[in-house]
């Protein structure tokens, strides 16, 4: 499997002949997204979903480009939706989907909570969306290294209980040059401490996992 970094929370995943984008948002659309077999959603917010694209459009509504999404994203959407909730699982051709969590790690105590799912590819990489997926035995999971709903200490908390073999550094945008340096290292000692690997990607690069 083949994954590569989008900005903020966008991954591409290459897998026996498809090609699946979880969370493309406004923050740096790709330009390859009408190449995409599926399109994942975690959850409703600008920096998470933004379909735009004439042709990507055209490909959803003709049915050429699935999009998946909880039933929130359905409701306000401009486009077909393939509502999906914690415990679903399905195939995009040979590769398998299995969809875990309900809502978003709570990042104002006067709003109220966020749908939010995430997506389990293969067995093999879970993209949880906005929020630390309390699943023990993961394989590699995408953890934030800016988040309004997660300081530091969560995030070294979250490791330490739940213990995942790999961590996928994303959700950056908020961060300048320096921050990010500073927010990967962070990532990688948290990552060395219970010998997991930690895939420190910058935007634009990818890695076999």
């Amino acid at each position: 499997m083949y994954i590569k970094r989008h900005p903020q929370a966008c991954v591409e995943i290459r897998e026996k002949g498809k090609t699946l984008f979880i969370d493309p948002g406004e923050f740096g659309i790709p330009e390859n997204l009408k190449d995409a077999d599926a399109i994942f959603v975690t959850h409703n917010h600008f920096d998470h979903v933004s379909i735009k694209d004439e042709e990507v459009l055209e490909s959803i509504k003709s049915g050429h480009i699935q999009v998946y999404g909880p039933g929130s994203l359905y409701e306000d959407a401009g486009f077909p939706v393939n509502v999906v909730k914690d415990g679903d699982d399905f195939m995009i051709g040979d590769v398998s989907v299995k969809v875990m969590g309900n809502w978003q790690d709570i990042t104002s105590i006067y709003d109220p909570p966020i749908e939010n799912v995430g997506y389990m590819i293969e067995d093999r990489f879970l993209h949880p969306g906005d929020a630390l997926p309390k699943f023990r035995g993961l394989p590699i999971v995408a953890v934030p290294m800016a988040a309004p709903w997660a300081k530091n200490s969560d995030i070294e908390k979250y490791l330490e209980e739940y213990r995942p073999k790999g961590i996928f550094p994303l959700h950056d945008v908020t961060l300048n040059d320096m921050g990010i340096d500073f927010a990967m290292k962070n990532l990688e000692t948290m990552a060395n401490r219970i010998n997991a690997i930690c895939y420190s990607l910058k935007v634009g690069e990818d890695a076999e996992i």
